[in-house]
């Protein structure tokens, strides 16, 4: 965990904005979707706390027409975590006065700028002790804080003679030394509601959300990879899934997808999910199996 005095975000904000506005336009897209002007949203006074938590990966399986489809969650998709660390934490400053509400802000960069990780190549963050399977968590508090160091955002000091990521991204996303091509990366398409690109080969696809191809790999990660969770969908729930109505998810599957972040996240989990069931069984996932699905969850 770790805190940044509001005097200082103005600063953090400008930098961060200078740094976006070098951005590809796609990116800053994307980037626009997350958050707001940051007039809109800067406190004034008081702290903003970013604590990381960690994650284990998913193994999720279905069943569909008798075969095994075997995919992961990455970690980082669990966002219950967030009111749970406000929950723990609020009573305590409460407790002295302060209050506490959530706050979004680019928390890996303030994360970065304030000492808790260094960037891996990937420009995914690594903590001392959680690798990066670890969730950040960010909120505002109006207890004042003294004013500590900020950091030049940092690359890891394993990254400096280590390519393992840039070799293992099957899309070439990474490929032009420290600067990541976002509209190449797996997970910038299948956390995004827009058709997958004619040119992303169903096979690179192995997670439902997201992607694990560089972290996994990462030696930074070898001593995380074995902290897994394990969760199954039978052929009905994976029916359900496919049909892109989260309004007819069973109170189990509901509560199954909460467990591991993805109720929230139902259409993509269906969209995606149709289009790695299409690759493994043979199909074209841009053909009319998955075209299929996808007018059905638009309507």
């Amino acid at each position: 965990m770790t805190w940044i005095s509001c005097s200082r975000l103005p600063r953090l904000m400008r930098e961060y904005a200078d740094t976006y506005s070098r951005l590809p336009p796609h990116l800053q897209t994307m980037l626009d979707a997350l958050f707001p002007e940051p007039a809109d949203f800067l406190p004034e006074d008081g702290s903003v706390i970013i604590a990381a938590v960690p994650q284990r990966i998913v193994k999720v399986r279905f069943f569909y027409r008798g075969q095994k489809i075997d995919a992961v969650v990455p970690p980082t998709y669990d966002r219950r975590i967030d009111e749970q660390v406000i929950s723990h934490i609020a009573p305590i400053l409460e407790g002295a006065g302060y209050g506490i509400v959530p706050i979004e802000l680019p928390k890996k960069y303030l994360a970065a700028r304030a000492g808790l990780g260094k960037y891996g190549r990937n420009n995914i963050l690594y903590l001392a002790g959680l690798g990066s399977f670890a969730r950040l968590v960010s909120f505002h508090t109006d207890l004042p804080s003294t004013i500590r160091p900020l950091y030049a955002p940092r690359l890891h000091s394993s990254c400096e003679l280590c390519e393992r990521c840039v070799e293992a991204c099957p899309s070439g996303a990474l490929r032009d030394g420290d600067i990541m091509d976002a509209y190449r990366c797996i997970t910038f398409h299948n956390e995004s509601t827009d058709p997958f690109p004619s040119w992303l080969d169903p096979s690179w696809m192995t997670c439902v959300v997201g992607c694990m191809r560089c972290q996994e790999v990462c030696p930074l990660n070898r001593t995380y990879l074995g902290h897994i969770r394990r969760m199954s969908f039978s052929e009905d729930e994976t029916s359900i899934i496919l049909g892109g109505d989260k309004n007819e998810a069973t109170p189990l599957l509901e509560e199954k997808l909460r467990d591991i972040g993805l109720f929230s996240e139902f259409f993509l989990l269906s969209r995606n999910l149709s289009f790695l069931i299409a690759n493994r069984t043979g199909q074209n996932p841009y053909g009319k199996f998955f075209i299929a699905r996808q007018s059905r969850m638009e309507r």
